[in-house]
């Protein structure tokens, strides 16, 4: 009898943890910025419910590991319903994207754009942002996603006899 409870007990915790909302995360990267930017534009983060979260509130932090520089951030709600972005915040390297949940009904994806970054000086050759979130699971191994492919070298402008001097 003890066992036959147990088994129970086991497959109802599995029904409910297998039906909790979690977050896939995915990219859209900017191809290249400069090695010496101090705002340069890192590309969209892309968070996908895979069923509606429970009414309440969430908070996904995103550490891009260099100072964020220009709060020009932008939430969007691109698929479903019932979600609501609160002021996107932004200290340090860190942007702060607050969510309330109210009814939220089937794949709900939300976007996040226009974050700018100073790598000036960094050395990175790419660069990823690391989520976190305190109140909804990000789908493991998720939780980093990279938002620019490469950083590039600084033009510079060469001797006056130089045809990039000309040029500019």
């Amino acid at each position: 009898m003890k066992i036959k409870t147990l088994l129970a007990a086991v497959i109802v915790m599995f029904v409910f943890t297998t039906v909790q909302a979690q977050i896939s995360v995915s990219s859209t990267p900017v191809t290249t910025i400069r090695s010496d930017g101090i705002t340069e534009k890192t590309g969209n983060v892309v968070l996908t419910f895979n069923s509606a979260p429970a009414n309440g509130t969430d908070t996904i932090t995103l550490d891009y590991g260099v100072k964020v520089n220009v709060a020009t951030a932008a939430g969007a709600i691109t698929s479903g319903t019932g979600i609501t972005i609160g002021t996107i915040s932004t200290s340090g390297n860190l942007v702060r994207l607050p969510l309330t949940f109210a009814s939220a009904a089937g794949t709900n994806i939300v976007t996040l754009s226009g974050v700018r970054v100073d790598v000036a000086g960094s050395g990175l050759t790419e660069l990823s942002a690391s989520l976190s979130s305190t109140a909804i699971s990000i789908v493991a191994g998720q939780n980093i996603t990279k938002v620019v492919n490469s950083i590039a070298a600084p033009m510079s402008a060469g001797k006056s006899t130089n045809a990039k001097a000309a040029l500019l």
